[in-house]
Formats: C-alpha cells, structure tokens, sequence
C-alpha cells in the first residue's frame, strides 16, 4: 500500500467528522446545517453522561495448543493426529464509563474502562489406541535428553486463567451527516494489560514397558506451566454511528483502532516426576524442571467492534435521557502472545495474539 494514501487515514476521518450535522434527542429538524450538535440537548443540562455494561465473552488464543491426538502406534512428534487446543470457557466482564461535553464547540471527552476475567479447566481422556503427545511448546528435552518426542499420555488436564484490563480516554465532537446519521470521530490513548496462565499436566505414560512411569496414583506426572503477561499504551482513533430509525429506535456501529508499545513477558516451566522404581510401598522418583522466561518490547495492534440495536428516551421534563444497547463486539490484540518454544535454540513464536467476542448489554444516563 502506498505510504502517502495510509498518512490520509486521519485526515478522511477527520473530514467525517467535521461534515456532519446536527442531532437532537427531542427534536430531529430537518434544517439542520453542516457542524450542528448531535445531542442530546436536554433542560438543565449538567453535560455529564455515565455508562455502564455488562459483557459475555470467549477468549481465542492464539500459539497456546497443548497437546496433539495421535494413534499410539507412532508416538514420535510430530504425527497425523489432531491439535488440542484449551477450552475457553465463556465469562462475564463489565464497562464502565464517564463523559463530560462542556468544551468549545460542544466537543465530548470520556473515558471508559473493561474487565474481564475468564477460567477454565477441562480433562481429556484419550480413546482406545490413540494418545496425547505433549506439544512443541513443552521442553521435551526435561524428561527424555533429546529434542524428538518419543512418549505419549493417556490422560491429560488443562486449565487456564485470562485476565484482561483495558483503558480509554478519548475526545470527539458528536455531529451528523444527515438528520438521521450520526457519526463521530474521536481521538486518545488506550492502555490494556493482559494476564494469562495456563497449564497441563499429563498422565498414564501409553508405554509398553513396565511399570508405567507417571502414573497419578504413584505421584507421578509431566506438565507444562505458561504465564504470559503484557502491558501497553498508545494512540487509538475510534468511529461511533448510529443510524436513527424513529420512536427512540436506532442501529449503532463503533470501530477503533489502536496502537500499543509496552512489553511482552513469556515464561514457561516444564516439569517432570517420574517414578524410577517398580511399583512398591516406597517408590522412588527423579524429577526435573526448567525454565525459560523471555521479554520482548514492541508495537501491538488493537482491533475492535462492536454492532447492535440502541434505544433511547427522555425523562423529566427533557432533562435527562436514558439509552440501552444491546450488541454483538470483537476485539483483538495481537502480539501478545508469545509463546516460547523451548528447543536448545528456543525462539518466540511471531504473530500470535488474545482475541474475545461476545454479547454486551449497555446503559447510558445523559443528565
């Protein structure tokens, strides 16, 4: 793409935004002229607004599978066999926000902040012939001293935890593009800091030889523990519009566009627990673990929409207004996951990121 037509980015939305017209809660004229208010325009207006929001989200992640589901017969990695991937559990999360729209030529500023937590836990058990082969992402070489995987589990338990912060403040002038067409451009900084850890532990070595070496009731096992911890802040643009059909009853649509620098921080530790002895009153047992944890400092692109209905009334005497959305919203970070992969040379996976999606129910109060 050519550079000169992505530096026009900003000044087209600009443009959208100083192009638009007027909106009035209580009254749509259609005489509005270029640069009016969007409103609402209340009595006794306090120019402030509050806004709260409940969210039901499931989190995608990318450079986070576990294990692969291969036959038993050929137990080296990699094989023909499915991909395990961990189970996100939907959850909920929360928005709150605060406006104030008493500056010069009716522009709004706001900040706004989510929360979201999800966790997860799930046991696999493997079907008659087939097993679990540990991914690329655990240290193979703790357990066996060489890079191949040579061995393979019949059970295995994976949970994760995902902790998600996120902060805007922003500015924009409310306005129209036609009587019935809002749409507002703002400009700000976004800051979102991220928390996520996941672990697997793998069980019943599916070995021919005797005694099986991770047996749970022994005390024996093998497992993987990942943190992943980032934190950035930077520049966002965000697109708000409503399309008004009448009665209160609207469609609204809002993108933004961010871009975070901070610091990505990766540490995975595979540890192993096998028993060396036959199975007696007092088994013995070697076990081994390492570490490897890395930081990576970089730009993180950030996605997000978010679509669905709105409808807005006003209460008192015209003096303050009350709004609901209801919608559907996707966001994405992306690289932030950096998932390490511990060879003897180990490297960061590239390109990975947390995505989350999901239903968002929204009230607004203008006074």
């Amino acid at each position: 793409m050519n550079i000169r037509n992505v530096l026009k980015l900003p000044l087209f939305l600009a443009t959208l935004g100083l192009t638009a017209g007027n909106y009035n809660n209580n009254q749509q004229g259609s005489d509005c002229a270029p640069l009016c208010y969007a409103g609402p325009v209340l009595d006794c207006d306090n120019n402030w607004d509050i806004s709260g929001a409940a969210v039901y989200d499931q989190v995608n992640v990318q450079g986070a599978e576990i294990a692969s589901l291969v036959d038993r017969t050929t137990p080296i990695y990699p094989a023909n066999g499915s991909v395990i991937n961990p189970i996100e559990t939907p959850s909920w999360g929360f928005k709150v926000g605060l406006g104030y729209k008493n500056w010069v030529d009716n522009w709004r500023s706001y900040a706004e902040y989510s929360w979201f937590k999800a966790i997860s836990n799930l046991n696999y058990q493997a079907a008659v012939g087939q097993q679990y082969v540990p991914s690329a992402y655990t240290n193979q070489f703790v357990e066996n001293n060489s890079i191949p995987q040579t061995f393979g589990f019949a059970n295995l338990q994976a949970g994760n935890y995902t902790l998600v912060n996120n902060l805007s403040v922003l500015m924009g002038r409310p306005t129209l593009i036609t009587e019935n067409l809002e749409l507002t451009t703002s400009y700000g900084v976004t800051g979102n800091w991220l928390t996520r850890r996941q672990i697997s532990v793998y069980t019943n070595e599916t070995t021919t030889q005797q005694p099986v070496s991770f047996t749970p009731q022994q005390g024996g096992f093998f497992q993987n523990y990942q943190k992943y911890v980032w934190w950035g802040i930077g520049p966002m643009v965000a697109l708000h519009s409503v399309y008004y059909f009448g009665g209160g009853l609207g469609m609204y649509a809002d993108a933004n566009l961010g871009v975070t620098y901070g610091v990505s921080d990766c540490r995975t530790s595979t540890f192993s627990k096998r028993q060396v002895s036959p199975l007696n009153s007092n088994p013995t047992y070697v076990a081994q673990e390492a570490v490897l944890q890395n930081k990576i400092f970089q730009f993180s692109p950030m996605f997000y929409f978010q679509l669905g209905l709105n409808y807005a009334q006003t209460f008192r005497e015209d003096s303050l207004r009350a709004s609901f959305n209801i919608g559907y919203e996707t966001t994405y970070y992306n690289q932030v996951i950096k998932t390490i992969t511990p060879e003897i040379a180990y490297r960061s996976e590239n390109g990975a990121g947390l995505g989350m999606q999901g239903l968002v129910l929204q009230g607004r109060l203008d006074f």
